[in-house]
């Protein structure tokens, strides 16, 4: 069943879980996924660009991205087209003006590092609460999203969240599961 483009909303945060291989994206994927005790291990956000529906998100290899809705809808991926608890259609348009003016910006590596350190510290529920002062030139792609939703005025988790986080404070929509 492909996703139907009425069923669609700006600002909708989508989750996705990479099927596990033995190239090295894929080992960075397993690593979130460990590190987060999570299904998922990519978050990125539902956007409109020129009236074509389309995935902000922070990639590792690219940054702050605008890629083609369909992108994971393939064999290798399961993901899920969330909805934030509470939210109207008009905080969806505020998220995904946010995630679109971040678009060209970096990929935020140290933070990665940052996040399994205090997660080691302080144990994961706690670093997932702790808020922070943001580089506002580079993001971690649930950083994308919670900050996105934080300018709408959405809390979906802290500074230092990972996908996991996100799943909690929103429902599920839409969900495709790869072969």
């Amino acid at each position: 069943m492909a996703i139907q483009k009425k069923d669609l909303r700006e600002g909708d945060p989508i989750l996705v879980s990479k099927h596990i291989g033995w190239r090295f994206r894929d080992l960075f994927a397993w690593r979130i996924q460990a590190t987060t005790h999570s299904k998922w291990n990519h978050a990125g956000l539902i956007v409109r660009k020129n009236g074509i529906w389309m995935i902000a998100e922070a990639c590792f290899n690219g940054g702050v991205v605008l890629s083609p809705l369909d992108k994971y809808m393939t064999d290798q991926y399961d993901f899920s087209l969330m909805r934030p608890i509470l939210a109207n259609e008009y905080q969806g348009r505020i998220a995904a003006r946010f995630a679109m003016s971040k678009v060209g910006c970096g990929y935020e590596y140290a933070k990665i590092i940052r996040i399994r350190l205090l997660q080691l510290i302080l144990g994961h529920e706690t670093a997932d609460t702790i808020d922070a002062r943001d580089n506002d030139n580079v993001f971690i792609c649930s950083e994308l999203v919670i900050r996105s939703w934080r300018a709408a005025g959405i809390k979906l988790g802290g500074a230092f969240s990972g996908p996991s986080e996100v799943a909690k404070h929103v429902d599920p929509y839409f969900s495709w599961t790869g072969a």
